[in-house]
């Protein structure tokens, strides 16, 4: 049971952080188009291969942390290799269809935060060496068990505290 409750987890964690772990290019509308830039300049610096890598390592460990699939694992060696490797293209696919759907809404934020000025800045800054530095930092940093210890941590949360 504590393993789908950690797959849960990482579900969740997944639709949290969809800009971090996802490089998708969608075209913005025009109208958009300047808040749809931040979006995409800072998925153009995203390791998303990287940040997949994170994710699938952890996924195999709470795999091998379940006694019957450690035992078939025992019986056919690479067995949670294989079905790590043909998990991969369903989370890459799951997380450019979440970055997708959270697109608009992130446009929203940004245009009701941002001039069209500001907007354009930032973009440019996600676009600068620095910029990408920091993006990629980020994306290879990312840490699916951290993100799984915070969504542990807000499920006890009240909404006010998370506010």
């Amino acid at each position: 049971m504590q393993f789908f409750t950690h797959l849960r987890l990482l579900f969740a964690a997944m639709l949290i952080t969809p800009i971090a772990i996802t490089a998708t290019a969608v075209h913005a509308q025009s109208n958009d188009a300047v808040y749809g830039d931040i979006v995409d300049a800072i998925n153009e610096g995203v390791d998303a291969e990287g940040a997949l890598d994170s994710t699938m390592q952890v996924v195999r460990r709470e795999y091998a942390a379940v006694r019957e699939i450690a035992m078939v694992e025992e019986m056919s060696p690479g067995l949670i290799d294989e079905l790590m490797k043909e998990l991969r293209p369903v989370f890459r696919d799951y997380q450019d269809r979440v970055t997708a759907m959270y697109r608009p809404q992130y446009i929203d934020l940004f245009a009701g935060t941002f001039t069209p000025d500001e907007a354009r800045s930032i973009a440019a800054f996600y676009r600068s060496d620095i910029g990408r530095r920091i993006t990629r930092s980020v994306s290879q940093n990312f840490s699916p068990d951290a993100t799984l210890e915070d969504s542990a941590n807000l499920a006890t949360s009240t909404d006010a505290e998370v506010r």
